[in-house]
């Protein structure tokens, strides 16, 4: 940790550009949206009283 603590400021930039740079890159907008609602769709299955029973239509086919 003494590694990042002590007169690394121009290293952490750089990571924290490159990281920005990455992120801005690679992940979308949408992709991030639809991420958001398919975990709490999960998280609303998860937590309701009949989740015993509750299942993707494709589930109670095969």
């Amino acid at each position: 940790m003494d590694y990042f603590l002590r007169g690394r400021d121009a290293a952490a930039e750089r990571i924290a550009t490159d990281g920005k740079r990455w992120a801005e890159t690679v992940l979308r907008r949408e992709d991030m949206r639809l991420y958001v609602w398919r975990l709490l769709l999960e998280y609303a299955r998860v937590m309701d009283d009949n989740r015993d029973r509750l299942a993707f239509v494709q589930d109670w086919i095969d």
